[in-house]
């Protein structure tokens, strides 16, 4: 797996046909419920600005199963956010007086309907988007943060990357230290093949695109 930023090549040193599923755009991840990807620690600071966006594609539906998510998981004291599926879309995290916090979408996929899904946080705003559409907002999240080793988003789990392991697909999974514009997330959304402009300081999983991390060379 290769990252053209040149700083975090890998290997998939489990289960490598997770790669090999067809997706949204070429290969996508197929963890089939059992494993996870992590990126590095500190890909992003938490309650700076940063955005992730990403494809996926339920094969089965838990309560609970993680699309992505960061830091170690949702229970107290540990901090992080996650975009689960609870009968519908949620982006759920504590905050730093350990409160459980929810935007719920109200959006409830179908099994094997492929979905793109944003977050952007630009400091101050928390935004979460369905399919280029805003499904949610909250002003102020304050995100406990962590500076340890599960600084890290974790994508098809959660808690470390150890539970709430999604039964579906990912594909174009898009990491960035700035916000994504809706205008953005429209394009990527609409084209599919990652040719509009992509915004700097970027980092990819999966899907042929341009700044890419872990993705199948």
């Amino acid at each position: 797996m290769v990252d053209s930023t040149g700083s975090y090549d890998g290997t998939a040193t489990a289960n490598t046909s997770t790669l090999s599923a067809a997706g949204k755009i070429n290969n996508a991840f197929n963890f089939a419920g059992s494993s996870s990807a992590k990126t590095p620690t500190g890909i992003i600071a938490v309650n700076s600005p940063w955005s992730v966006a990403l494809w996926f594609n339920l094969a089965s539906k838990t309560a609970g199963d993680s699309i992505i998510s960061w830091g170690h998981g949702n229970d107290p004291p540990y901090g992080a956010w996650n975009m689960n599926w609870v009968s519908t879309m949620k982006l759920t995290w504590f905050d730093s007086g350990l409160t459980f916090r929810t935007i719920d979408s109200g959006v409830n996929p179908s099994i094997g309907q492929w979905v793109h899904a944003a977050i952007t946080y630009d400091g101050t705003t928390l935004l979460f988007y369905l399919d280029g559409n805003q499904v949610g907002s909250y002003v102020n999240p304050d995100f406990r943060d962590r500076a340890d080793t599960y600084n890290r988003i974790y994508v098809s789990g959660a808690r470390g990357g150890t539970v709430n392991l999604l039964d579906g697909l990912t594909d174009d999974v898009r990491i960035a230290t700035e916000v994504f514009t809706h205008q953005e997330i429209l394009d990527t959304v609409r084209d599919g093949a990652g040719t509009e402009s992509n915004p700097p300081n970027e980092a990819l999983l999966g899907g042929p695109i341009i700044r890419q991390l872990l993705r199948s060379a």
